[in-house]
């Protein structure tokens, strides 16, 4: 550390420097005190492990951390059923031989749901050129993080469908969860370039569920209580697995209504028979397609779409046949085409709202999943020339979500391990302050030689010495 200070110092040139010098010598400072503190740790967890362990040693570890790489020795021990184990790797939530702490693997993970790998890289070196990491690790980091919790998804969905297993919710019981007087649940799907697979395309099938909406400023509001699922799948297994994440969360029997929208695919309006759900086509994409169908016949557009709205069937295709007989060659066969599309959602055109009376005015029409494709697919998925394998696409899908639901912190720390005792917050910081008090004084003084040196009066010397006294303790 003495060596890079002085050579930091030497190479100064403008004032410009001065805020970087500052930086990499601070960050130097605190990688040695990180150093010491793990090492305290250790010795902490050594005196406080569970009786069935054994200590065999220390074995060297390289920790990477937001402040920058550290070597530590940590002990090394064998339980009872002669495995080996390592307490501060444990304590830590460090996995296998990836050296990156919890705190940058989530700072990585949530990096790369925002940038491709290479642009991840360049900004993590740009911020934090300390804990830079290569876009190759970054994949690595992605692999450790998403595989496990697909793994488990999997399993759960293998376990109810296959097993006759009875997930339960919070109550814990499989009867025990929310129970709310109305869900809604939206699914669409987006398709994604393919690199290195048989197909050239695949179609990524989001779907989100909430329980209603609240307002966020004047005119605009946002669902509540979503729930996301998504991945590469047909539509059996996406409704399985939505079914099973839902199952953990609410009591799906108590429901009194579960609304499902969509654009009206084939296996959006499964879902709805699956769940025992009502099909409500979206407004925007009956809309849309309307004003396709109806563009030289703009007058016909409301009429049409208010009688959807109704319910009146009768009504919309007798206007469809009107528009039929005016219309020129070209124009009849998207009116054609309109009018297969709503026979084919009849059951999902009229509005839910006018079925319940007082209890849906206060409630809105479905059509969130829209703009949630878009932010929790497409915009990192799609666009931009991307291409990606099926696994690849998966595990990135599996990141977006777990941001999205503010998840990330969770999956990127394993659980505890199951014969660890559980450590006391308090006795634990006593223990680190008490041993680093004893080591600060003297370990600051004797790593900054210049404090003492020949340019002691200097502007800069008396800035670094006035760093020097701040107490790490306060």
């Amino acid at each position: 550390m003495e060596k890079s200070i002085s050579e930091t110092l030497e190479n100064l040139k403008s004032l410009e420097d001065i805020n970087g010098s500052l930086l990499k010598m601070a960050l130097e400072i605190a990688r040695k005190a990180y150093q010491r503190l793990l090492e305290f740790l250790d010795e902490y967890l050594f005196e406080n492990k569970d009786q069935g362990l054994r200590s065999e040693g220390f074995c060297p570890r390289w920790v990477l951390s937001p402040l920058g790489g550290v070597h530590v020795r940590r002990r090394k021990y064998s339980d009872e059923r002669g495995g080996y184990r390592y307490l501060l790797d444990e304590t830590l939530g460090l996995s296998g031989r990836s050296p990156l702490t919890p705190e940058l693997k989530e700072g990585c993970a949530y990096l790369v749901t925002l940038l491709p790998f290479m642009k991840s890289a360049q900004v993590l070196e740009t911020i934090q050129p300390a804990a830079a990491i290569s876009h190759a690790s970054m994949h690595q980091i992605v692999k450790r993080i998403a595989e496990p919790v697909i793994e488990q998804e999997n399993k759960q969905r293998r376990q109810v469908y296959e097993d006759g297993v009875v997930i339960g919710g919070e109550g814990g019981d499989g009867g025990g969860g929310r129970a709310v007087p109305r869900l809604f649940i939206e699914g669409d799907g987006v398709n994604i370039a393919l690199q290195r697979e048989k197909k050239k395309k695949a179609e990524i099938k989001v779907g989100i569920a909430y329980e209603g909406w609240q307002e966020v400023s004047k005119g605009r509001r946002r669902v509540t209580d979503k729930t996301i699922y998504s991945g590469i799948m047909d539509g059996d297994d996406f409704w399985e697995g939505i079914s099973v994440k839902l199952a953990a969360k609410y009591d799906l029997a108590k429901i009194e209504q579960i609304v499902v929208g969509g654009d009206g695919a084939g296996w959006v309006k499964n879902g709805a028979d699956l769940l025992g759900g009502r099909f409500q086509l979206d407004r925007f994409h009956l809309l849309r397609a309307l004003r396709q169908a109806l563009g030289k016949q703009k007058g016909m557009i409301n009429p049409i779409y208010q009688a959807c709205n109704e319910g009146d069937l009768l009504s919309v295709f007798a206007w469809l046949a009107q528009a039929q007989n005016r219309a020129g060659d070209r124009e009849k066969v998207d009116i054609e085409q309109v009018t297969g599309y709503l026979a084919n959602n009849a059951g999902g055109l009229k509005d839910y709202r006018l079925d319940l009376g007082e209890a849906g005015a206060d409630l809105r029409r479905t059509g969130a999943i829209e703009s949630n494709v878009d932010k929790l697919a497409a915009n990192r998925l799609k666009k931009k020339g991307m291409a990606w394998t099926i696994p690849g696409a998966s595990r990135m899908l599996c990141l977006l979500t777990a941001s999205a639901e503010k998840r990330l912190f969770q999956i990127c720390r394993p659980h505890a391990a199951h014969t660890m005792r559980c450590l006391s917050i308090n006795k634990l910081r006593r223990s680190l302050v008490k041993n680093y008090r004893d080591m600060e004084e003297k370990w600051l003084q004797a790593s900054l030689p210049a404090l003492y040196g020949p340019h002691v009066n200097h502007p800069w010397v008396k800035t670094l010495k006035h760093l020097s006294e701040v107490s790490l303790n306060a």
